[in-house]
């Protein structure tokens, strides 16, 4: 069986490189990095996403949005 692979989408225009992300991700998927002057997040290791929302229950500006892998949103778009 194949691992699954979360999705997750960072909102540039919400995301101030607080490092909240960085802090409490238990797997280490994000890193801070420099966009022209701005600091902001980044995914750097998608594989070690476990999908367990905590990034995106603790942004306190709701700049990181965390989505099941494809699989289970079809299996739920059937039931």
């Amino acid at each position: 069986m194949a691992e699954l692979v979360f999705e997750i989408k960072l909102d540039p225009n919400k995301c101030t490189g607080c490092g909240t992300c960085v802090d409490e991700c238990p797997m280490g998927v994000y890193e801070i990095v420099t966009v022209g002057r701005k600091k902001q997040s980044r995914v750097k290791d998608l594989d070690m996403c476990l999908g367990c929302h905590t990034c995106e229950l603790r942004c306190p500006y709701e700049a990181v949005k965390v989505y099941p892998p494809l699989e289970d949103l079809e299996k739920i778009l059937q039931s």
